[in-house]
């Protein structure tokens, strides 16, 4: 039986939401589907701080070398390596190429491989042209345009999609909302961790999208005493000292406020959560928000544009603040009083198995890029 070929080329799997969408994707293609033959590429080197499946082949072609004189490969000469090793080592025509995050997709687009899909995981106004002056936006929105007219786009929530249309124009598009395994998720539940007081939880790397500020902020603003918060996720040199300064104003909240960092497995502190919190000025998805609800844990996220509303669903919009310190802090007292109206229903077109369907679909369905 010949299996259809299905590739994710992504930069690296070091072990963020893209990344553990990729996987979540990879795995799911692979035990759902016997006639298929799963691959995923990375581009950069990298070290890896995931769990990756044993049924899912990993290969790492090395795109930052450099040319004998010392220069960097241009985008067609890398697409031209990496097309070069799918030939070699995977397939010489893969039925379906996924190219997750734009630096991938800005040198697939030059690939000759056809049926391509660019998969876009956040959204693009709010990432790409909130930054620098009028001039940068421009060129970086034609840059963009050049890139994602080859192939189709698919987009991860429906808000990351009306992002493409209002940023790129026209585009083919189709959304594709990122999944999981209920039950799998579960199970990644149940190492035991070393905490012992109730506490709210954030997951996510410390950077100007997720407001960390925004969230301590409110977390003190809130007059919640009983629930610490604890904040999981990869620190850097801008946000972290940010939050710190915070905390030395403040330093009776301090002491019931805890910032990890990375952790390799953050699932056992979800689920012994008393709930979640998202703080995002934009997300594409929000795949922590998703795990929390998938757990039945009470969550409260910023209505921010991609993602939170969709997953919380029309019957639980109260779970959503407006982009404020006070809207938040207030959301959160209302949790805080009444946690059990704060856990959203699952959505069935979030489960792994909706997602992946979707995606052998396209692998039966050729597209020319």
């Amino acid at each position: 039986m010949n299996k259809k070929v299905i590739i994710s080329i992504v930069p690296h799997l070091a072990g963020g939401g893209v990344e553990r969408s990729v996987i979540e994707l990879s795995k799911g293609l692979s035990q759902q589907y016997p006639d298929t033959d799963v691959h995923i590429v990375t581009i950069k080197p990298y070290k890896s701080q995931m769990t990756i499946p044993t049924n899912v082949h990993i290969h790492n072609v090395d795109t930052q070398l450099r040319n004998t004189l010392g220069m960097r490969f241009s985008s067609q000469a890398k697409a031209r390596i990496i097309d070069s090793y799918i030939k070699q080592h995977i397939a010489s025509e893969p039925d379906l190429i996924l190219c997750h995050q734009d630096t991938v997709s800005k040198l697939m687009c030059h690939t000759e491989f056809a049926n391509i899909h660019h998969v876009i995981h956040t959204n693009l106004c709010r990432n790409k042209f909130t930054h620098g002056n009028r001039l940068a936006r421009w060129l970086r929105k034609k840059q963009l345009q050049s890139v994602y007219r080859h192939g189709s786009l698919v987009c991860v929530s429906e808000g990351v999609e009306r992002s493409v249309h209002s940023c790129l124009g026209n585009q083919r598009t189709r959304v594709i909302p990122n999944g999981l395994s209920v039950e799998d998720l579960h199970c990644a539940t149940q190492p035991k961790i070393d905490f012992d007081q109730p506490y709210l939880i954030h997951v996510g790397n410390f950077g100007p999208a997720k407001r960390h500020d925004r969230l301590v902020k409110a977390y003190i603003k809130s007059g919640i005493q009983n629930w610490d918060l604890v904040m999981i996720g990869q620190q850097d040199a801008v946000w972290s000292p940010a939050v710190e300064k915070i905390l030395e104003a403040h330093p009776e909240a301090a002491a019931r406020i805890h910032v990890l960092g990375f952790v390799r497995d953050p699932y056992p502190w979800i689920a012994r959560s008393e709930g979640l919190v998202l703080s995002s000025d934009y997300e594409g998805l929000g795949m922590v928000l998703l795990e929390a609800v998938a757990l039945g844990k009470p969550v409260v996220s910023t209505d921010c544009e991609s993602g939170p509303r969709e997953i919380v669903g029309e019957q639980h919009t109260h779970c959503l603040s407006a982009l404020t310190v006070d809207s938040l802090a207030e959301t959160l007292r209302q949790m805080h009083q009444n946690p059990a109206c704060f856990i959203p229903p699952w959505q069935a077109k979030f489960g792994l198995s909706a997602m992946c369907n979707q995606y052998y679909q396209l692998a039966t369905t050729r597209e020319c890029h």
